[in-house]
């Protein structure tokens, strides 16, 4: 949906603390998006190079922290100081990447940071997709943890699997769950699709985990991906990257200390 181009600053003027687009549009279109005609879908998306707060020389934001999971690599928010691990098969994005998608049928924009892609496993024929899976970390204004995780797996579902000529894809979502996760209180939703645009009929799940972020303001994680073909980044490993989220423990000079909506710097 409503791609944008590498490199400048964000085409939408702000940083990436719109994942779950308004409040007022959550509640209003939760019943129409239940009878919205499906239509086939494709994963589009948008990554934009953003100002990286003041940071030591870095090759790559995988190396400011080390990972939990062993032999997996750690994607880092320096906008949000948290982290989750990704399997050595996903690239890395750096501290400046915003990746983010418009969703023109309800006028919302929708971004996240500190991630990581997935490209093992493109849609045939479609020499436009960069990836198959996404990764990454958002905040919500939505303060209970069960709304802005529901509110958040819905609208990146949407826009991980719509496109600008199509209706909004039919999406089924999962009831929440309560969890713990690194000591911190988290819910996950979980939005699913039964089929993407891709010719070989494959599907697309998106897990959204919501902790609390600093002001009441919760913190969500986001994985999602393609799925039903070969090389396709299994559920397994999405869910497992969700245990991996935490704190990410930057200093003061590393995490950005602006007015950002679901962070604990």
């Amino acid at each position: 949906m409503t791609p944008a181009q590498d490199g400048g600053e964000s085409p939408w003027g702000a940083p990436e603390w719109v994942t779950v687009g308004l409040i007022a549009v959550s509640l209003a279109v939760a019943l129409v998006l239940l009878i919205v005609t499906a239509g086939p879908r494709t994963m589009r998306g948008a990554a934009v190079a953003a100002p990286a707060p003041p940071l030591p020389a870095q090759p790559t934001q995988a190396s400011l922290i080390p990972p939990q999971v062993p032999n997996w690599q750690a994607a880092v928010s320096t906008r949000r100081n948290a982290a989750l691990d990704v399997p050595p098969t996903w690239r890395v994005e750096g501290p400046g990447w915003v990746f983010g998608y418009g969703i023109p049928e309800l006028d919302v924009r929708i971004a996240f940071g500190g991630g990581a892609r997935y490209s093992n496993a493109l849609c045939p024929g479609d020499q436009s997709a960069e990836h198959s899976a996404i990764a990454g970390i958002a905040g919500s204004p939505i303060t209970d943890l069960t709304a802005a995780a529901t509110d958040s797996a819905r609208l990146w579902a949407f826009g991980m699997f719509g496109d600008d000529t199509t209706p909004l894809p039919v999406i089924a979502l999962s009831d929440p769950v309560p969890s713990t996760v690194n000591s911190r209180p988290a819910v996950r939703v979980t939005a699913t699709v039964n089929r993407t645009s891709c010719s070989d009929g494959r599907g697309g799940v998106v897990h959204a985990l919501a902790l609390p972020g600093n002001r009441g303001q919760p913190i969500v994680f986001i994985v999602g991906a393609e799925q039903g073909m070969p090389g396709a980044a299994t559920d397994a490993d999405l869910q497992k990257m969700l245990t991996s989220a935490r704190a990410a423990g930057l200093t003061p000079a590393q995490c950005d200390q602006g007015n950002v909506v679901g962070t604990w710097c």
